[in-house]
């Protein structure tokens, strides 16, 4: 039976000794996403093959094609007996038209190569997979205004006061993401519009789609 590129995501890391989180660290890819790309739950994208390929020497033909891994190892000269990751320098920015196009995947994203240096620099985003998303009109208010760019960061696991992108049922929201008590967490953006669940209930409920890092703001001179 062919196997997924999760399933072969699965074998590499494995391959590799290392755990989700191990593995997910030095590829700059949250254990979170690397445990979604392995079950399946979200397609292994560019940014992440990418990352893979500069650590790994795995290319995307493993992924996308009935390639075994012994027959990766062998096409991309690699020693399966001495393998080693190495450390990243680039990086891909996955751009998106609004906050609605980022949540229902509605176009093709366009792609840009560049230096993780760069990132950390412009945007405070270092190794991860971030998108850039232009905000159109008022949909995400009060945090941006239109025409601002958020930089999101493709994490499903926030910390306390992290802005987040998330989805509850067929609505986007944009709020900051706060731990109220040992059980109770809201999600909130101004003193009378906020929403509490039990963490039980906000993992049932709540999809976290990314983390805000930072945003740009802009103003046409």
């Amino acid at each position: 039976m062919k196997k997924t590129a999760g399933e072969k995501l699965r074998d590499l890391r494995n391959a590799f000794g290392l755990s989700q989180a191990q593995f997910g660290d030095r590829i700059g890819i949250t254990r979170g996403s690397i445990a979604s790309y392995e079950n399946n739950i979200n397609p292994l994208n560019k940014s992440a093959k990418y990352k893979i390929l500069q650590a790994t020497g795995i290319g995307d033909e493993y992924f996308d094609t009935d390639m075994q891994l012994l027959e990766a190892f062998r096409k991309y000269n690699i020693d399966p007996a001495n393998l080693k990751l190495k450390s990243l320098t680039d990086t891909i920015i996955a751009f998106r038209n609004s906050v609605k196009d980022f949540a229902n995947n509605t176009q093709t994203p366009k792609f840009l190569n560049t230096k993780i240096e760069y990132l950390k620099f412009i945007a405070e985003c270092e190794n991860a997979e971030c998108v850039f998303i232009k905000v159109v009109g008022k949909e995400a208010q009060p945090l941006a205004n239109n025409g601002d760019i958020l930089i999101v960061s493709q994490d499903e696991n926030p910390e306390n006061t992290n802005w987040i992108i998330a989805k509850i049922g067929d609505d986007t929201l944009i709020k900051q993401y706060l731990l109220t008590s040992n059980d109770e967490i809201s999600l909130k953006s101004s003193s009378d519009d906020s929403y509490k669940f039990s963490k039980a209930e906000f993992e049932k409920e709540v999809k976290v789609l990314g983390i805000i890092k930072s945003k740009i703001s802009i103003e046409i001179l």
